[in-house]
């Protein structure tokens, strides 16, 4: 295990991942044999395997072979591949649902990583991500900062850029705190760090993203 994943791992050991699963559901209104979920940045899986009951085939994706490796050998009935997101190993449009949590600050290139997504999910296919809000990143602790984020958005900056590829249904401060005990339902009234947008694909999306794009494939400037 990489120092990234077992710092990812015992970060998370204790999050309640079925709260955050509730969230998407009220947009998502999944019940039970949904089409093709891939879950873009899966880490080790315990979110990925919560979308079981209510799809046909899931798939977890994530850059790290050692997270793959820990969610493979503890998760059954999950199709877990290394591979990284802004060249999804993924045929176009075969993915009926796309989940992205805290992926999208890590991208340098996060226009192609939408583009990607967009190219992947079926027409009239669902999006969600989830991303810190990068005005309350200021208020972080200084040990609590990760130095792996390259782009923090804002509520308005993450709508425009989703906006270029997807037609957004819903974005909003969202807070998911489940390790503080009795303190959780204040943390979650009181401070909401993250932004969770939802966002549909229509037919006509991929062909507005391509226009982003020159002739030569190379990206335009991103939204």
């Amino acid at each position: 295990m990489n120092l990234y994943t077992k710092c990812y791992y015992n970060r998370y050991r204790n999050f309640d991942y079925t709260r955050l699963v509730n969230i998407m559901m009220e947009d998502l209104k999944l019940t039970q044999n949904a089409g093709l979920i891939i879950d873009i940045g899966c880490g080790i899986g315990r979110l990925t395997r919560k979308f079981k009951p209510c799809s046909k085939a899931v798939v977890g994706l994530d850059i790290s072979l050692d997270a793959v490796k820990i969610a493979d050998s503890h998760i059954s009935g999950v199709f877990f591949i290394a591979g990284n997101a802004l060249s999804l190993p993924v045929k176009d449009k075969m993915c009926d649902i796309c989940i992205c949590t805290h992926v999208i600050e890590h991208v340098r290139d996060y226009s192609l990583l939408l583009k990607e997504i967009c190219r992947v999910t079926a027409d009239g296919g669902k999006v969600i991500f989830i991303t810190p809000n990068k005005k309350w990143a200021k208020f972080s602790l200084p040990f609590l900062k990760d130095k792996t984020h390259v782009k923090e958005f804002t509520i308005d900056e993450l709508k425009k850029a989703v906006s270029a590829y997807f037609s957004v249904e819903k974005i909003k401060p969202v807070s998911m705190f489940t390790s503080f005990s009795f303190l959780n339902p204040i943390l979650n009234t009181f401070f909401k760090p993250d932004i969770y947008i939802s966002a549909v694909k229509r037919s006509d999306t991929i062909s507005q993203a391509l226009a982003g794009f020159r002739k030569d494939g190379s990206a335009s400037s991103p939204p």
